[in-house]
Order: C-alpha cells, then structure tokens, then sequence
C-alpha cells in the first residue's frame, strides 16, 4: 500500500514538473518568434517589437548602443545612425512582393524629440532601403496600405487629437496636409443675376513644417515648390478687395486660412510673396478685421504648436505693417 502512495505521489510530482516545463519553454518560444507578418498591414504591440516576418525574410534590429544596425534573416544589411538609442519595429506591411516596415527612433536622453520614424523597405531581391526620419515626435504612429502605397498616420503633436499623415514612395516621405476649405455652400442668385462663385483653397502644408513634423534639411527647395503651389492654387476671387467683398467666410474656415497663410510666410524666402498676395484679405473691410482676430487667436492658443504660434505673432505684425503702409499712401 505504502509502494502505490510513493509511485502515485511521484507520478504526480513527474507530471507536474513536465507539464511546468512545457508551460515555461512554450512562453520562452513564444517571446523568441518574431511577429507574423499579416496580409495587409499588422500593428505590432505597444512599443514595438525587435523583429517582424515578411515575405522577403525576417527584419530585425540588433547591436548595442555603441552601434545598432538592421539585420535580414540574421545578416547584418544596413547600420542605423549613431544618434538611434533605440529602435523598434512598429509595423509590418507587405504588398505585392515588397515589405515595409515602420521603425520607431528614439533619440539620446535629454533629445527634444522623443519618437522619430523610418520606413524600411524589402524587395524581392532582399536589398533594404530606408527613408528619411519623419514624424511629429508623439507616439502612437500606425501603417497602412492604400491601393497598395504606405501610409502611416500619427498624432500632429503630444496630446494632440488631430491626426498627420505621412504618404511612403520609393524611399521618399510626403506629408498629407488636409484640405482647408473656406466656404462651404454657394452664394444665392440675386435679381435673377448668375450666383457668386466662393472660392475654396486647399493650402500648402507649410505648418507641417513650421511645426517641424516633416524635416526641415531640404527647406529651402521645399519652399520654392510649396510657393509655386501657393502661387497656383490661391483663389483669383481673394487677389483683389472689390471681389473680396463677395466671398464669405466662415470662422473656423478664416482662422484655417490665415493660420496656412502665416506658416507659409515664416518658410525662408517667402514672406513677400505671401505678404503681397494676401494683403487684399487683410485690407478687405468685409473681412480684414475678422483675419486679424484669427490670426490673433492663434497666436494665442495654448494648444497651437509653439512654432505656429511665433509664425502666427511674426505675420500678424507684418501684416499689421502692411495695411498701415498702405493706407498712409
């Protein structure tokens, strides 16, 4: 009796030993798999993972702070810049047969940015290629495929509850400024007359880089074709104050405008063309007051990006300049 006691106490000990071990190594395995790569578009967990699968191999940074490089099937195939403390994949993309990941930067302690990104890209023939860094410097970004093009939307800034979007191709980085739309609806006929044509204007992403969320190391060829856009796209109906007195403006919608107009003028290079091209709107007496009240309101906001904000102070004084120089002749 005392012999089956000992041989069924032990037969439990065995078993649960066994059973301890395969719940240790199945957890060991499952923290050494790298992250499966999913059809589209996969979210890796919050703060990223050190690896990801992709069709064309698994992706992984490695090394130590001293030199941190990016390594394809565990074969070293570019070495990140010495300023990355840290790095992360945050996202695994795959379309057609190329594989795209977002990697998350972070800088050195005490930089002012705490989260930049890169995309990293895997063709078929399993060469890399990365993108320049971008991004607001918050947390949070995610990846996307639209009609198979690589799209990753992030925070506009820390706290922030309006989204940026950055657009990937072929190693070059675009940010996606949303439209800025000045009025909404057509005026009415008025004696039987055809009715007013309001103008709309979708602005330069200027802002985006006042408010360094794209970078800023080729500025000035980015100001020479945001100014030719602008020169483009800016209404005919705003470029004279007699046709100004038909247009209307909503505020939200004012506020939009002078705040792009201001970002605009704060790029080197372009601030007399901005000054000249919409001094008719701050000359207007229909709506040249309401600007300058906008434009104050964004100087003054507290959750308006710092850079924005001294874009939007700088402009309101010119503009202020402007219109006095211009009444005094």
């Amino acid at each position: 009796m005392r012999y089956g006691t000992d041989m069924g106490d032990y037969m439990k000990l065995a078993l649960t030993t066994i059973a301890a071990a395969a719940c240790c190594t199945t957890g060991a395995l499952a923290q050494a798999q790298p992250a499966t790569l999913a059809p589209s578009c996969e979210t890796l967990p919050i703060g990223g993972a050190g690896s990801a699968t992709g069709g064309n191999g698994v992706l992984t940074v490695a090394g130590s702070d001293a030199r941190r490089e990016l390594r394809l099937d565990d074969r070293p195939v570019m070495r990140l810049k010495p300023d990355v403390a840290s790095a992360t994949i945050h996202a695994a993309c795959r379309s057609g047969a190329t594989d795209y990941y977002l990697l998350g930067i972070a800088g050195p302690a005490g930089s002012a940015c705490a989260i930049r990104y890169e995309i990293a890209e895997v063709g078929p023939a399993r060469k890399l290629r990365l993108s320049p860094r971008f991004g607001s410097c918050a947390p949070g970004a995610t990846a996307s495929l639209d009609a198979g093009r690589l799209t990753v939307t992030m925070p506009a800034g820390a706290g922030s509850p309006v989204n940026v979007t950055y657009r990937y191709d072929a190693g070059r980085i675009a940010a996606v400024a949303p439209p800025v739309v000045a009025v909404a609806a057509p005026s009415p006929p008025i004696d039987g007359r055809a009715p007013v044509q309001l103008a709309t204007w979708a602005g330069p992403p200027a802002c985006a880089i006042i408010a360094r969320i794209t970078p800023l190391e080729n500025t000035p060829a980015t100001t020479d074709v945001l100014l030719a856009e602008f020169r483009r796209s800016w209404p005919v109906q705003w470029q004279t104050r007699g046709r100004l007195r038909s247009q209307r403006f909503g505020p939200a919608a004012l506020r939009s405008v002078v705040t792009e107009l201001a970002c605009l003028a704060a790029l080197p290079g372009a601030d007399r063309q901005v000054f000249h091209a919409s001094r008719p709107l701050f000359e207007s007496r229909r709506h040249g007051r309401h600007a300058f009240e906008q434009l104050d309101e964004v100087a003054r906001g507290a959750m308006v990006d710092p850079g924005v904000r001294a874009a939007a102070r700088t402009f309101h004084a010119n503009m202020r300049y402007e219109v006095d120089m211009e009444r005094l002749h």
